[in-house]
């Protein structure tokens, strides 16, 4: 399997030839994780954003080593926190939503840090960080108290704050803390909201709820831009006042006298996205949803410094275990970070090289892939056979005579056949299978049909809105972006990098992974049902 460039790091630099020893840096009395959840890093002044979202967070970043290329490896709360805590891909704690549970034999970090002897704390504002799916395991003190409003991120860092205050003289620690302030429903503060957007809502606007944007996306709607921008100003809005939430906390372990000797990894288990390929909410494994922010502050780093490789959720779990010296029960998947903020040397000597790894349920993964300063990204879509598309489905094609068949759902309705924005086609279907040929220009493309309507069917496990349904042609497709020169990946350019394509999809298959035990399944109870629900989670 392929690891990320810091494992070179790990192993020891290589400078003419030989081995140069590497060693983190030394062991703090505390070590604070703490996950920001559905906040995405290029909405960040530290990463380049240029509304004033994070004042605090970019401070902090002046003496932090930042990663600019953190990848999740999955888009979803409950399976990347997993990862998050166990170190190992998705397919091998085998926890994806709803209902699975963390085999026993798998070890977590809290777990492995009480058995080292440090005081263990937890607080989650619950949903799918809820101690059911085994995020209990190894805390001494753990919280999983569901989002009421959004004051409840305040509540939350207050619970940390309190464990702080109540650790015995000189004794170690491990604390995490998790809110969903970012999440939807983005529902800030008017003082906030005001800095973001001072005037009403534009026309068209609905309350942001996880149901409501789940439904948007079920339903294959688009929305209006002024929607979108209002939608991101609000969420903009709920960072700053997290932004302010967590500049007291920092403020309080200057207080309590614990700055001086405490480890703090600041981070989030996936981005959001806000239509810019198509949907909304965090479903898809373009890089406004994979790129999270990560930021690990030890207190003697006498400067930032920033890492553009891609790293990976994986890795944190090694990279604490290392920094903190203590030895796991098993081998976690991912690469220690830890030498990387050894000293200012590494810096330069840091390799130009790595790779990060995604998926999510449906058939698609992804690979970032960074070499001789240049970051790409393959994207590797493989939808099941047969399925029923929401107004829309992309087809890959080469040039010359394409011919398939298609049918829509229900009833007859219109679809269109689309060539990098040039209409085909068009053409009338009904429920029964009809035949489509069309004459391409020569070179691999990338086809889009649409259906202006759909039909609403509770059939599947959600009710989604359906429309038709395409055989006798490929469905998988593989997408490539470079990141560098198009880092919103609007411009997909494997038909113009064949090569590389086929070299990253190489690579990619590397990561299948077998589970390392076997996960355990059980029904969700109805209140945290109802959590989840309101979430946008579950349907």
């Amino acid at each position: 399997m392929w690891k990320s460039a810091a494992v070179l790091l790990s192993a020891g630099l290589v400078a003419c030839g030989a081995p140069i020893p590497v060693e983190a840096p030394r062991a703090t009395r505390g070590y604070v994780l703490i996950s920001l959840d559905t906040l995405r890093a290029d909405h960040l002044g530290c990463y380049g954003y240029a509304r004033p979202t994070s004042p605090f967070l970019d401070r902090l970043a002046e003496r932090a080593v930042l990663f600019e290329n953190a990848i999740v490896q999955y888009p979803s709360t409950l399976t990347s926190h997993m990862s998050i805590f166990t170190g190992l891909y998705p397919a091998e704690h085998g926890v994806y939503p709803p209902d699975s549970v963390l085999a026993p034999a798998i070890e977590t970090l809290p777990e492995a840090f009480r058995r080292a002897g440090y005081r263990t704390a937890g607080f989650t504002e619950g949903g799918f960080v809820h101690g059911r799916f085994g995020f209990r395991r190894g805390f001494d003190v753990f919280a999983a108290r569901d989002r009421r409003d959004s004051d409840e991120v305040e509540r939350t860092f207050a619970r940390g704050r309190r464990f702080l205050r109540g650790l015995e003289g000189g004794e170690r620690f491990f604390l995490f803390i998790h809110t969903y302030a970012v999440h939807a429903p983005y529902d800030p503060p008017e003082e906030y909201r005001r800095l973001f957007w001072p005037g009403e809502p534009p026309p068209g606007a609905f309350p942001p709820t996880g149901p409501e944007l789940s439904r948007v996306n079920a339903l294959g709607e688009t929305l209006p831009d002024a929607v979108r921008d209002y939608f991101k100003a609000l969420y903009d809005a709920e960072i700053r006042r997290l932004d302010d939430v967590l500049r007291r906390f920092f403020a309080e372990l200057d207080e309590l006298g614990l700055a001086g000797d405490t480890t703090v990894v600041v981070t989030s288990d996936h981005g959001e996205e806000f239509g810019e390929h198509g949907k909304l909410n965090h479903t898809q494994l373009y890089r406004e949803v994979l790129r999270a922010p990560l930021l690990i502050v030890h207190p003697d780093l006498a400067a930032g410094r920033r890492h553009a490789p891609p790293v990976e959720s994986v890795d944190l779990a090694p990279t604490l275990y290392e920094l903190a010296r203590v030895k796991p029960r098993g081998a976690p998947s991912g690469a220690s970070l830890a030498p990387l903020l050894a000293g200012p040397s590494l810096a330069a000597a840091a390799p130009a090289a790595g790779d990060a790894y995604a998926e999510v349920a449906g058939g698609s993964r992804s690979l970032f892939s960074f070499a001789d300063g240049a970051l790409s990204h393959l994207l590797v879509i493989e939808p099941p056979p047969r399925q029923w598309a929401t107004r829309r489905l992309r087809l890959a094609a080469d040039g010359g005579r394409l011919a398939f068949e298609v049918r829509s759902f229900a009833e007859e309705r219109a679809l269109e056949v689309w060539d990098d924005g040039v209409l085909v086609t068009a053409a009338a279907i009904g429920p029964r299978w009809s035949r489509l040929t069309l004459e391409l220009p020569p070179g691999r493309r990338t086809l889009e049909l649409t259906s202006p309507d759909c039909t609403l069917s509770d059939a599947a496990p959600a009710v989604v809105c359906l429309s038709f349904q395409v055989r006798g042609v490929p469905l998988a497709r593989a997408e490539l972006y470079d990141v560098g020169a198009d880092p919103a990946e609007r411009h997909d350019v494997v038909g113009e990098r064949p090569e590389l394509a086929r070299s990253l999809y190489a690579r990619l298959t590397g990561y299948a992974s077998r589970p390392a035990a076997q996960r355990r399944v059980e029904e969700l109870d109805e209140k945290l049902r109802s959590e989840l629900e309101a979430l946008g989670y579950l349907q």
